[in-house]
């Protein structure tokens, strides 16, 4: 199992971030404070772990500005295109998380491989299936026109609209 730092053990993060931002206390003090409650943590301890924090949120941040971008660029391109750039940019994140052990709390590294082998599974499938839905709706839709009469054009830019073909 990968080393906890001792913020994380306490479950002190909140706790240092509030008294760091909202009470504009340093991390001496902070460390002070904590200790005086019992709390064996060091100062340094302290500065790593709202470090940690802080690099976290940044890249949350990050994260949710990409998927913003990606919804504003696809929202006029087909559902297909969208899901595909969607989960693409999902699997980067989980491989990004996966490859910083220390954040990782697996007694055993068997069980690291299997959580990302399921992962790899699950948007395997999901791309699979994403694909085999659409393509039988563009294929129900060619179905259907032809049995109504549909203008092909229409059915073209319907099939276009969805499956981006």
């Amino acid at each position: 199992m990968a080393k906890r730092k001792k913020a994380e053990l306490y479950d002190l993060i909140q706790r240092i971030v509030y008294l760091y931002e909202e009470e504009k206390k340093d991390f001496r003090t902070i460390a002070s404070l904590l200790r005086s409650e019992g709390y064996d943590i060091s100062r340094s301890s302290i500065h790593r772990a709202y470090k940690d924090y802080k690099e976290l949120a940044k890249q949350y941040n990050e994260w949710w500005d990409k998927i913003k971008i990606l919804v504003e660029q696809t929202q006029n391109k087909p559902t297909s295109f969208m899901l595909s750039a969607l989960v693409s940019i999902l699997t980067q994140h989980v491989l990004e998380f996966v490859k910083d052990i220390d954040f990782m709390e697996f007694d055993d590294p068997g069980e690291l491989i299997k959580a990302v082998k399921e992962l790899t599974q699950m948007t395997k499938s999901l791309e699979e299936y994403v694909s085999a839905k659409l393509q039988k709706a563009v294929e129900k839709i060619e179905e259907e026109g032809k049995k109504r009469n549909i203008d092909p054009e229409f059915l073209r830019l319907v099939k276009e609209e969805i499956y981006g073909v």
